[in-house]
């Protein structure tokens, strides 16, 4: 070195805003790798283990149209109504000889169901069936009151389709 040149002195100060600036390049490096490993690889689900047997799928059970239906809806001062099919699906083999006794009594009370039906569906207004969970209610509300008056089984699932909203 010359004469009278010193070397630089790191003082407290300068080595305090060293440590203070790799402390945030960690930091963003721990953020940019976080970032990194959800976006470009995404935990994926566990496999379902397990042999066929031990792994219950339910088959599907046969379906039986109901009817369709074509009623006014809750609001008086509206001319509202709702045109809709409904099919249900019954809790028992296809072809065996309990599906035929369960087609046999929803048959023999088809004019109890389509009441039941119909009384459901005028109680609703349109505001109550638009969206999924509106016309899920009504779907299970069909499900438990013809459920609560079958005696020779059940029924699994209510379905409802072709449906008009006016």
């Amino acid at each position: 070195m010359a004469d009278g040149e010193e070397t630089p002195k790191e003082t407290p100060k300068s080595k305090s805003r060293i440590v203070i600036w790799a402390c945030v390049f960690l930091a963003f490096v721990a953020i940019f790798g976080v970032f990194v490993k959800f976006m470009f690889f995404p935990e994926k689900p566990e496999p379902i283990t397990g042999t066929s047997s031990e792994i219950e799928v339910q088959e599907p059970g046969p379906v039986v149209e109901i009817g369709d239906f074509l009623t006014n809806l809750a609001k008086p001062n509206e001319d509202s109504f709702i045109s809709i099919k409904v099919a249900a699906e019954l809790d028992a083999a296809p072809g065996s000889k309990q599906s035929a006794d369960i087609a046999a009594e929803l048959a023999s009370r088809d004019i109890e169901l389509k009441q039941i039906i119909e009384e459901i569906l005028r109680a609703r207004n349109r505001e109550s069936l638009t969206g999924e969970s509106g016309l899920e209610g009504v779907r299970s509300e069909i499900l438990r009151k013809i459920n609560a008056r079958l005696q020779k089984g059940k029924i699994r699932k209510i379905m409802t389709y072709n449906m008009i909203i006016s």
